[in-house]
């Protein structure tokens, strides 16, 4: 679905991605987890009491057609017209249809002989009652004329005092089920119609939605223009689309597929290609190693504001924001790639073959993921792609630690939008990462190709993707879905080595530590080891299977490097202690980039000579290959807080990789009241040419906390930036100054008018400024009805964080009138948090003290659809 974004601080593309996440779904942005020790913080249930089980809808019809002619206002926010519905029972004897209406008003209901037929609403379900029984064999067509002033599922923007150069726009949204807001339709996934449009708009706008554009008239005595689209391939509903406004369009061409792309005016074609050029290689791309042609008439993609996702992969007319829209200097961290490549690959995984219900939601969202980070290999080389697999785990095993721990099928939650998260859309990468590792290559695309063409044009759940793959490669993978799918976890290794340099022998005992309940079994996976000495290299492979296990194996010499699951494949997480100069020797030779920055990781606790630990990092933070790993040791040096390690974070910062004069200083931000760190930051600021960069560097500024600090963050606010990153991070700067002055600069920042994004900042930063209790909670409380939907899920995480007390009633009534399930979801959590701090005694109208994150980073265009509040389906 829909791409998300979210994670306060973290350096590069991907901390982009996870800023933007955090701030869509409210997530809590956690530390990174892998190779270290690590002390988890308990987990909260997934299921909460909201939860309930959600079995797959049962249909008693087939939905083959859906045709819509609708007049969409602006001004008025409404929309009116009809919705045709052309369906067949789907057994004999149907009386009544069910079709899913929140909110619409209905007129009539007639058949196609104009004659009405009786109907009844019960706020949710429009239940029409059939003149006489229906069988399969007939084909019932249904006019339900409406109008109506669709809370979600369509959205309607104009000019206003805040905002007086936005521009008029109209666009829709339909996942998970918000097609039923705007017309009345079986509005679930397990079902496929084709669908046609008929949309009247006023005359100054374009009109982009599924499929193929049949033609435009013009009414100029109303003013008013009709655009006819429609799209002849099956689909479920939630990807209809409609956008309307004014825009600039390009256009281009891969093979046979016209590929457009409508952008706001003013826009300009630099930008514009800057952002989507890489459409066409994706699309010849995935065509080549999905072994199916792209199946739609035609591949648009439209950027609108304020869209509540990075993107949402509507068929054939992907809808994204637009602030994936950037400028050359703010590459490669706002880098769109990701974001355009996974919302293309939905078209395949997603919209060609489409979940049957919620439950099996990885099958769209985690083969998108997954496919991004292919076409990433692709582009860029393996070590891109590892260090996907690298991120994605650390990502996926921060929720698993920090929030809840649930299986990737599950059909127990609250609302579908609670399985928009990273279980579904990192784990699930990681599954098929595993697979395709487990298989090897050639077998595993080759099912997987086997798996498209197979069920292309059809829904389907997880065990039509385990017999595609079985009967693709003759393997029995059962089991493999049963603990990686169905069950829940993943191993946590405990791996001990000892030399035995009389039998030139190595010991190798490996336990799984994780506690083994219901949901996490004893996993079993095959693990590459690999042993290096000066003359000698062994390999092999593992089947890491029982709780104790023990191995031996002949060398001729020493090790001198122990590489355990070399390429980081397998989701765990392991205990591996080794020496000092190991991880020394790692660094540095090491082929995998996996490898050398878990050694720059570790070595930033290691014991022995620092210095020579820092020369170590400080050359790899210089010369290494490839910029994670400068990255990874910029940020063991920031730990380590050395005069040594500062002044090779002053190198890094002439590193030509913007992403690593980011990390670099970034880690200089660790340098709590040192004056030199803080001149270098202050440098960087003024003379960077990356915005990100320099907002970093603006950011460490506000860290260090070094004389003037605030009146320079002060200043910072007043400087303009692509996608305002520098005003953000200066605000997030102001935030951790704890600096009571600056609760009214940020409270004036999170004003209705200001930039969207810098208005969120804000809103954390004086919630947590203090000491104004009594002004933050009713300044929180007045954004409950703002207009935003980021500032409102900003504004109820706060209160509920801050256990603002006072905030309980007006939380209570918004989440009986919420509409939003993102934002009805974040109330009720809120509200829990609120109750467990009575039941613990809290009773003070106080936001505690707790650890922030960084500032939200430019939208990644990977980070597409709905895993946070920005989340990327």
């Amino acid at each position: 679905m829909r791409k998300r974004y979210s994670t306060a601080g973290g350096h590069g593309r991907r901390a982009a991605r996870r800023v933007w996440l955090s701030i869509l779904l409210g997530l809590v942005v956690f530390p990174a987890a892998g190779w270290g020790q690590y002390v988890p913080a308990a987990r909260r249930p997934f299921a909460d009491a909201y939860a309930k089980e959600h079995p797959e809808r049962i249909r008693t019809y087939d939905l083959e057609h859906v045709l819509l002619k609708l007049r969409l206002d602006e001004q008025l926010q409404s929309v009116a017209g009809t919705s045709t519905l052309s369906l067949r029972p789907l057994r004999p004897g149907l009386e009544t249809v069910e079709v899913d209406s929140v909110e619409l008003c209905i007129a009539s209901v007639t058949l196609p002989d104009g004659e009405e037929l009786p109907f009844e609403l019960d706020g949710e379900k429009l239940r029409i009652h059939l003149l006489q029984p229906a069988d399969p064999e007939d084909l019932i067509t249904l006019t339900i004329a409406y109008d109506g002033k669709p809370r979600k599922g369509l959205y309607f923007f104009q000019p206003d005092r805040g905002y007086p150069e936005r521009r008029p726009q109209i666009w829709s949204q339909g996942e998970m089920d918000d097609s039923r807001f705007w017309f009345p339709v079986y509005d679930f996934p397990n079902d496929r119609a084709t669908t046609e449009g008929f949309y009247t708009v006023r005359s100054d706008f374009t009109v982009i939605s599924n499929g193929r554009l049949m033609g435009v008239t013009e009414d100029s005595t109303l003013g008013t223009k009709t655009y006819h689209w429609k799209q002849d391939v099956p689909h479920s509903t939630y990807l209809v689309s409609v956008v309307a406004g004014q825009f600039e369009k390009y256009t281009g061409r891969q093979g046979d597929v016209p590929l457009e792309y409508y952008v706001p005016p003013g826009t300009g074609r630099d930008k514009t290609m800057r952002t989507f050029s890489e459409t066409p290689a994706a699309l010849r791309f995935f065509e080549e190693r999905i072994g199916l042609p792209y199946p739609y008439a035609k591949y648009a993609q439209t950027a609108v504001q304020e869209f509540t996702f990075g993107g949402m992969e509507n068929i054939s007319a992907t809808t994204l924001t637009d602030r994936t829209l950037h400028e050359a200097a703010s590459e490669p961290q706002s880098s769109s790639i990701d974001l355009v490549t996974h919302e293309l690959a939905h078209q395949w995984f997603g919209d060609l073959l489409t979940c049957r219900d919620w439950a099996h939601l990885w099958l769209n969202e985690g083969f998108a993921t997954f496919w991004a980070a292919v076409y990433r290999e692709h582009r860029f080389g393996w070590d891109e792609y590892l260090n996907e697999v690298r991120e994605d785990r650390e990502r996926y095993i921060s929720e698993d630690r920090q929030r809840y721990r649930r299986p990737l099928v599950t059909s127990y939650y609250a609302d579908p939008v609670d399985l928009f998260d990273r279980t579904t859309y990192q784990k699930g990468f990681l599954v098929l990462d595993m697979l395709r590792y487990l298989l090897g290559d050639e077998r595993f695309f080759e099912a997987i190709r086997h798996y498209a063409a197979t069920y292309q044009n059809q829904t389907v759940v997880t065990d039509d993707l385990r017999k595609a793959i079985e009967e693709s490669t003759g393997e029995e993978l059962g089991w493999f879905f049963e603990q990686w799918v169905y069950q829940a976890g993943y191993p946590e290794l405990s791996v001990t080595q000892e030399w035995n340099e009389s039998a030139k022998q190595v010991r190798l005992v490996i336990e799984q530590t994780q506690t083994l309940d219901a949901m996490t079994p004893l996993f079993r996976m095959p693990v590459q080891v690999e042993f290096t000495a000066t003359r000698m290299k062994k390999t092999a492979l593992l089947d890491v299977s029982r709780q104790r296990q023990e191995y031996t194996f002949a060398l001729a010499e020493k090790p001198l490097m122990t590489r355990f699951d070399p390429d980081g494949r397998v989701l765990m997480t392991v205990r591996f202690r080794k020496p000092t100069a190991e991880l020394l020797y790692q660094l540095e030779h090491d082929p995998s980039i996996v490898g050398r920055i878990r050694a720059a990781q570790r070595l930033a606790s290691a014991s022995g000579d620092r210095r020579e630990i820092v020369r170590a990092l400080r050359e790899r933070l210089a010369r290494d290959s490839f910029w994670a790993v400068s990255a990874a040791a910029a940020e063991a040096l920031g730990e380590m807080r050395t005069e040594e390690a500062r002044e090779a974070l002053a190198e890094g910062l002439k590193n030509r990789d913007p992403r690593v004069r980011q990390a670099a200083v970034r880690a200089l931000g660790r340098f709590f009241r040192d004056p030199e760190a803080d001149e270098l930051a202050r440098k960087v600021y003024e003379s960077d040419r990356s915005p990100v960069t320099t907002a970093e560097a603006a950011y460490a500024v506000g860290r260090i906390q070094g004389q003037g600090a605030r009146e320079f963050l002060e200043r910072a606010l007043h400087r303009d930036s692509d996608q305002d990153v520098v005003r953000r991070f200066a605000l997030a700067g102001l935030r951790d100054l704890r600096d009571r002055q600056a609760w009214d600069i940020a409270a004036e920042w999170a004003q209705y008018g200001k930039p969207t994004l810098t208005r969120v900042v804000a809103i954390e930063a004086f919630s947590r400024l203090g000491p104004r209790e009594e002004k933050t909670a009713e300044l929180l409380i007045a954004l409950l009805d703002d207009p935003n939907v980021f500032v409102r899920q900003r504004a109820i995480q706060e209160l509920g964080q801050g256990r603002f007390q006072g905030a309980r009633e007006a939380l209570t009534r918004m989440a009986q009138r919420e509409v939003h399930s993102t934002t009805r979801r974040a109330v009720q959590r809120a509200l829990q948090r609120l109750g467990s701090a009575v039941r613990a005694g809290a009773s003070r109208e106080r936001t505690p003290a707790r650890k922030s994150g960084g500032p939200v980073l430019p939208a990644d265009p990977a980070a597409r659809g709905r895993e946070t509040a920005l989340l990327v389906p």
